[in-house]
């Protein structure tokens, strides 16, 4: 049996190339940040101090950003069975509650009457069926 990693939603893995354009984008071709333009030269230095620090938040944030961004996109694992393996039995117990808050009428048809359904839904996707039903 071979595992799989797939996407339920694999468009939202592009927003992961968001933070890159955000990296860009404050810098100009010659490398020197936009404002630098704007302000005089001597107080460059000042303006630019705490560089160090920004670049750690904004790894933060670039971080948070592509955990959110998988998180969105949806990951799963899918089983495939190979050729010559044969699903395995799973044993299961059910356990259902009869009493009266089932019978009660808020929904078309009772409570009781939809977990007999699901559960008559689910027994028709098993490999065996009990004795006793």
């Amino acid at each position: 049996m071979t595992t799989l990693l797939h996407w339920r939603e694999p468009l939202w893995l592009l927003l992961a190339l968001l933070p890159m354009a955000g990296w860009w984008l404050p810098v100009s071709r010659k490398g020197a940040p936009l404002f630098a333009q704007f302000a005089d030269h001597h107080l460059l230095p000042y303006l630019l101090h705490g560089r160090q620090r920004t670049r750690h938040a904004y790894g933060y944030f670039v971080l948070a950003w592509l955990c959110a961004t998988l998180a969105v996109a949806g990951p799963f694992l899918l089983e495939e069975e190979t050729s010559g393996q044969q699903r395995q039995a799973v044993d299961i117990a059910l356990v259902v509650d009869i009493s009266p808050s089932m019978a009660v009428a808020d929904l078309s048809p009772s409570r009781l009457q939809r977990a007999q359904w699901k559960i008559g839904e689910l027994m028709a996707q098993l490999d065996r069926y009990p004795l006793d039903q």
